[in-house]
């Protein structure tokens, strides 16, 4: 799997078979998804559980994606995304979480990758989760990769 932050909550998520978008809607290849529902394109298993948050399984790596959200989540969205290996948080931007808000979501999770989006500068926020590695163009990951990895890791992306 590779992953590029387009800036905002756009990101390019490109997987075996598929490629997936996000940003003003959640594409896989050229298939705009709905809204909420189960959905299966180009071997890329997506749960939309609300027009905010995303699950979706590519390359055997389980995601989650949240557009836009500035709340906490109820238990039956953490029940739903508690397999999620990768989560990609809109933090420190206008409308969006802010660095408590964010880690308190990290922390129900337990993700093993934690990706800011939706913001030019995450400072405050590698601050409070105890530092993110350095800023990299694209991240590259694989299944075996993610596996081995101990811990939680915050990865910043350059906008792209």
């Amino acid at each position: 799997m590779q992953i590029l932050w387009k800036g905002g909550q756009s990101l390019e998520i490109k997987a075996k078979d598929a490629r997936i978008t996000t940003g003003e809607n959640v594409r896989v290849n050229d298939i705009v998804l709905p809204g909420p529902g189960e959905y299966e394109v180009a071997g890329v298993h997506i749960f939309c559980i609300t027009p905010e948050i995303y699950f979706f399984r590519a390359d055997e790596i389980a995601c989650a994606y949240f557009d836009g959200i500035n709340r906490s989540l109820t238990d039956i969205e953490v029940s739903s995304l508690t397999d999620a290996s990768i989560i990609f948080l809109p933090v420190g931007g206008k409308g969006v979480l802010d660095s408590k808000k964010a880690t308190e979501i990290i922390k129900l999770l337990e993700p093993t990758i934690v990706i800011p989006i939706d913001s030019e500068d995450f400072t405050d926020f590698c601050k409070v989760v105890g530092g993110c590695a350095q800023p990299v163009s694209t991240y590259k990951i694989t299944k075996q990769q993610l596996e081995s990895m101990d811990g939680q890791t915050c990865v910043v992306l350059e906008k792209s």
